[in-house]
């Protein structure tokens, strides 16, 4: 797979319809406010504007696709409560594996860059999904932050240490979980995938997630094989760690963890809301 020369998305640029709604959001949250009522998923709950604009921003204003995810989104915190949840020695075992960071001053144009590592998961040590419950706590947290709402994330995906193990203990259903997370669920906008450090096995885990995963974001995904310089035209070096051509320092662990520490309760305030209803029969 040859890198993807297409630059389009290197930045998010919102449409001029977006830029008028951040000025004044009351019409388009009032209108999905409409949809949501014809919604059987969605109409038995209470949802602030400030929820709204957040899913309504990762999705562009679309309100059809932001519909989606909404639903998606509640319907996973049932379905799979499990992974919204607040687990101290869970999460700090998950993190530790160093499969998923990000660093805390690391952006560009207000974009966060997200670095999953999925050769670094010790099946024997942790499930997927602890880890997953981790990630999602994590992308929630940095979703308080209204500029990454607008401005989305970057994701680096380095395959260093893949193997057939990791490919057979994820399995179809696992693949299909994270992809319904990702492009139906958590309300991140994804910028760009790059994939870095590939290996024989990159083709094969692309090939299992493939299926699961909408046209938009396959035309995001960019294959660099072990030429990361080519991510210096997405991301400058200084939000790089070195092993990519940066000039930051890896990712602080203890940092994050301490974050998930101090702002986990925000986040599950607003995953208790829809966990049970709030409005009387």
């Amino acid at each position: 797979m040859a890198p993807n020369s297409n630059t389009d998305n290197n930045n998010r640029i919102g449409s001029d319809q977006s830029i008028v709604y951040e000025k004044d959001p009351s019409e388009v949250i009032n209108q999905f406010r409409c949809l949501i009522g014809e919604s059987s998923i969605l109409n038995v709950y209470k949802y602030e504007d400030e929820l709204l604009l957040k899913f309504l921003r990762s999705r562009d204003y679309n309100l059809q696709k932001t519909l989606i995810t909404l639903e998606g989104y509640v319907s996973k915190l049932h379905d799979r409560s499990d992974l919204f949840t607040w687990q101290p020695k869970e999460a700090e075992i998950a993190l530790k594996t160093n499969v998923f960071n990000y660093l805390l001053d690391g952006s560009t144009n207000g974009q966060q860059i997200f670095f999953l590592h999925p050769g670094r998961w010790n099946p024997r040590e942790v499930t997927l999904e602890t880890i997953i419950a981790m990630v999602v706590l994590c992308q929630e947290i940095t979703l308080l932050d209204e500029k990454v709402q607008r401005s989305g994330v970057v994701v680096i995906i380095d395959m260093t240490g893949l193997s057939l193990n990791h490919l057979y203990k994820c399995g179809i259903t696992n693949a299909k979980l994270i992809s319904d997370l990702t492009e139906r669920c958590i309300p991140v906008n994804i910028v760009n995938i790059h994939v870095v450090f590939q290996n024989w096995l990159t083709e094969m885990a692309y090939n299992l997630f493939k299926p699961f995963i909408d046209e938009e974001l396959k035309r995001k995904i960019i294959f660099h094989g072990y030429n990361t310089g080519s991510i210096h035209q997405y991301c400058p070096k200084s939000v790089l760690p070195i092993k990519y051509g940066g000039t930051h320092e890896e990712p602080d662990l203890d940092k994050m963890y301490q974050i998930l520490v101090n702002d986990n309760h925000k986040i599950q305030e607003i995953w208790n809301k829809y966990k049970t209803k709030l409005i009387d029969d």
